[in-house]
Order: structure tokens, then sequence, then C-alpha cells
């Protein structure tokens, strides 16, 4: 080629669409409905997109690890086999004695290493733990205040003053608290790609006038924010969810004066898990890791408790923790930042996703914002509604999952057996279950 780049013929759309024309494939027979917001189209041309650095100034990202006891013997063990942070939700009280056995186990194997401990309010049994070394240099507490009326649709305390308990825990404890946003549990419950999103921004905003109010420096809050999503197996959507995602939260601390950078952590989804079919699920977590590497995530959680052959075993844990090794360390996905920039397809989706998640942000901001929306129930609502819809479209043959409705394998059920219920009354998310979503005579 005597040393000139290499250059593919022009095709034009023209011609594109006069080639589709000829073999009587017209161009809207092509395009996909993704159900979560945004629509696919079979080609994009250059120049519709953001175009611009998306990620953090350095490639990679952090592997981390769902543990469900403290053990010490088994945290030491997934920090030398390279988990960055092990992550835990107490059930009940929190055992801060514990929790300090597991920090120092932690540290005696890799001083880099953290245990994220996730609860849904400060009080007076998580200040006291903090004054502890051990604790502070190999702890992080993730406050997730809106976690718990999300999951349960209620809180047993007020939520504004559990708002202003935790900013000023953050600035109280800088280096080892944090603001945690959960968005995963819409993505779980079934929500769109749009209103996970536009949760995600509404809540941190929502968080974040809590702290000036508090007069809680937004440089001490908004650096310990920690945004985390769902990946649910749909590349393109899940890109353009994570690199819009940055995009506004960039924007906001822009319009807020400030170059901090929240956190921005996924972890692979809880729903479009069939529990007959455990095989096929390490494939969609080995989709879901790429799609996150490759979009921008700080942190990626594989959850060894449902993505693999023996669930929350042994085996389960060291498979979750080789597949972001094998990703990070062999196949050359952390030496590029943002590898998708300047793709028309994926800029345009990440344009098209963002806006409609803003402008839905801005609604919910003027119908009373996120924290009132959810003591009516209304978020709650469109989240079972989009869940009913992705259910029947399921059933009926309409979205595939392979081993539900397209390629079951041999001995899956073939009844019909809904996850959600429609005339739920509370105001709590259940996740989408796929393990009974088999319609009678779908798929083979």
């Amino acid at each position: 080629m005597n040393g000139a780049s290499l250059q593919f013929p022009e095709i034009t759309r023209e011609r594109w669409e006069a080639e589709l024309a000829r073999l009587g494939a017209p161009v809207d027979a092509l395009r996909t409905d993704t159900g979560e917001g945004i629509t696919i189209h079979p080609l994009y041309e250059p120049g519709g997109g953001v175009a611009r650095l998306l990620t953090a100034a350095h490639p990679g990202w952090r592997l981390h690890q769902r543990i469900d006891s403290l053990v010490p013997e088994a945290v030491a063990d997934a920090v030398a086999q390279g988990a960055d942070r092990l992550c835990w939700r107490p059930v009940g009280d929190t055992d801060w004695g514990g929790v300090e056995v597991l920090a120092s186990a932690c540290a005696a194997v890799d001083q880099r290493a953290k245990v994220q401990i996730e609860i849904d309010r400060v009080d007076s049994s998580a200040r006291a733990p903090w004054r502890r070394d051990a604790v502070v240099k190999s702890t992080v507490v993730a406050v997730d205040l809106l976690g718990a009326w999300v999951r349960a649709g209620t809180t047993a305390w007020p939520i504004a003053p559990a708002i202003e308990d935790a900013v000023q825990f953050l600035a109280a404890a800088p280096s080892c608290g944090a603001l945690l946003v959960d968005a995963s549990l819409w993505h779980d419950a079934g929500a769109t790609a749009e209103d996970e999103l536009a949760f995600a921004i509404a809540s941190a905003l929502a968080l974040w006038g809590r702290a000036q109010d508090a007069r809680v420096p937004l440089a001490t809050v908004v650096p310990a924010t920690i945004v985390r999503v769902g990946l649910g197996g749909d590349v393109l959507v899940d890109l353009a969810k994570l690199r819009s995602l940055r995009v506004l939260l960039g924007g906001v601390v822009a319009r807020l004066g400030g170059g901090w950078t929240p956190e921005i952590h996924a972890r692979t989804a809880g729903r479009s898990r069939p529990a007959h079919d455990p095989t096929t699920n390490m494939i969609r977590a080995t989709l879901e890791v790429f799609t996150g590497a490759t979009g921008g995530a700080d942190a990626i959680e594989v959850d060894p408790r449902r993505d693999a052959v023996d669930p929350g075993g042994p085996h389960a844990a060291r498979w979750a923790r080789n597949l972001s090794h094998v990703l990070r360390l062999e196949s050359g996905l952390a030496d590029v930042v943002d590898p998708w920039a300047g793709a028309a397809a994926i800029e345009a989706l990440t344009q098209e996703l963002g806006v409609a998640a803003w402008e839905l942000a801005r609604r919910w901001h003027d119908q009373g914002g996120v924290l009132a929306l959810l003591e009516r129930g209304e978020l709650q609502a469109r989240a079972r509604a989009s869940a009913r819809r992705r259910v029947a479209e399921i059933a009926e043959g309409k979205r595939v999952v392979v081993g539900v409705n397209r390629h079951r394998p041999a001995g899956a059920p073939t009844h019909w057996s809904p996850p959600i219920d429609p005339a739920q009354a509370n105001d709590s998310l259940v996740p989408v279950d796929l393990g009974g979503i088999v319609p009678v005579g779908g798929g083979r």
C-alpha cells in the first residue's frame, strides 16, 4: 500500500438504502425497539454523537466482590487473590467489632484493598468505630439512604434528617465515608435504562442539594459519592448508559462550579438470570463485564451468588474474580481509555439516552423531586409497569432470553409463572426473576 493509510470504499446512505430496496428489506423493518427508552437503528453516520473523553484519566477498573458473612479467612483469601474491594450489606444490626476484624485481615494482606460496608443510615453505632485506625484505613462505609426505601417501599425513620446525618458523617470521616446511589436496584426491578439513569442523576442531585443545605462542602461530598448501575447484557444500551452517566454527572458538577468526580460502579444484572441455566448466566456475566470495562466503569462487581454453577461457593467466588482478572490483565481492555469514542452508533445512542434521561430527571424535579416521588410511590409504579411489559415480552417471545424462551436446556420448566404481582399494593420493588418464565411452546 506504499505507506498509505487503509481506506475503505465509501458507501453512502443512499447507496445502502437502494441495496436494501433491491433485496426487499425496508429500513423500518431493521430498527430494533430495545424497550429501554431508545431505538437501535441499523446504520449510524459520524457526527451525531458527543465525541469527547468520557472516562477517568486512566484506563482499567477495580475488582469488587460481594460477600455475605464476616469470615476473616475468606476476606484475606479474596484479597490475596486480587479483589480490590469486598462489598458487604449487613442484615439487621451491624457487627462493628466484626468489621474491625475484617478490616485488619484485609490490611494484613494488601494495604490498598478495602471492605465496603453498605448501610441504610448513619446511627450512633456507626459513628464510634471510625476513630480506630484499622477501620479507617481499610474500610469504606457506603450510606445507601434511598436503597432501604426502594427495597421496602418505606423507611423506619424520616428521610430528611437521615440525609443530614449522612452528609455530616462524610464531613467528619472523609477518608472512609461514602454516599451510595444504587440505581442498580431499579435495573433489577425491570426499569428501563432511561429511568435507571434518571434516578441516578436525580438522586445524586437531591443528596448534594441537602449537603449544601447542611453547609457541608461539595468538595467533600461529590468525590465521596458512588453511583452504581446494573449491567443487563444489552451491550449497546449499557454502553450508552455508562457513557451518558459520566457526561451528565460531569455536567452537573461543572455547573456546581467544581472539578470533582463521583465514582461510577457497575454490577452484573439480577434480571435476565434463569435459575435453571447457570452456565449460560456465566456467559452473560462475561459480556456484562466487557461492557462495563469498555464503557468506563471505575469498578465492576460480579455477583458469585447467582452467576456461577455453585452459587455462593468458593469456586463461584474464584470464577467471579478471575473473570475480571482475565479481561483486565490478558485481553488488553484495560489499556485504552474510552475505546468507543468516535464510534457513530455508540456516540449517537449515548447522546439520545443522555438527553432523554436528563429531561426525565428535570420533569421529576418539577413534580417535587425524587424524594417526593418515592414517597408517593410514583417511581416504583413506573418500574413495575416496565417490568410487567418486559415479562410479557419474554412470555410472548418478543424479547429473547436464551434458555428461557429460546434454546431451553433439557429438563427446563415449561410453565408460565409470572414473578411480579400486578396487584402488589406496597411501594417496594421486586427483582425480576426469570426462573419460571417459560411460556408453553415458546422457543426450543
